[in-house]
């Protein structure tokens, strides 16, 4: 016969209950989730930040340091900038100006969304008992 019986309309019912119960535990748990990740992301942006800014100053630091250094060794003859130290000078100015400074960039976990925890379960629970 083509119709829910008893036993399976009861089946359904706790289906569905625990469609629902376990809907809203799942949200409590995205609801803390979002919330220590809220944190977590902000520490990271302050950190992210601190970190960005003592790089900053590094990359001015040595920039401006590698400029002047570099513009003194202009100023040296081109014998001098030919000889073994002015190679060695040459050498150790090429590791200054090679130093990269890379910031630190976030790739941070989205928020997640709660669901109906009553959707799938009114859905099922609406389905016909019986054809026609």
């Amino acid at each position: 016969m083509f119709k829910l019986s008893k036993p399976e309309q009861v089946r359904r019912d706790k289906i569905t209950a625990a469609l629902r119960s376990s809907g809203e535990a799942y949200n409590l748990a995205v609801e803390e989730y979002n919330r220590l990740i809220a944190r977590a992301v902000e520490v990271l942006r302050i950190a992210q930040h601190d970190y960005n800014s003592a790089l900053s100053d590094a990359e001015h630091f040595v920039g401006d340091f590698a400029e002047d250094k570099r513009e003194e060794f202009g100023e040296k003859s081109e014998k001098w900038q030919d000889s073994d130290t002015g190679s060695d000078v040459s050498d150790w100015l090429d590791e200054w100006e090679g130093v990269e400074f890379n910031e630190i960039e976030l790739d941070l976990p989205e928020p997640m969304e709660e669901i109906d925890p009553s959707e799938l379960a009114s859905q099922i629970e609406d389905l016909p008992e019986e054809p026609g």
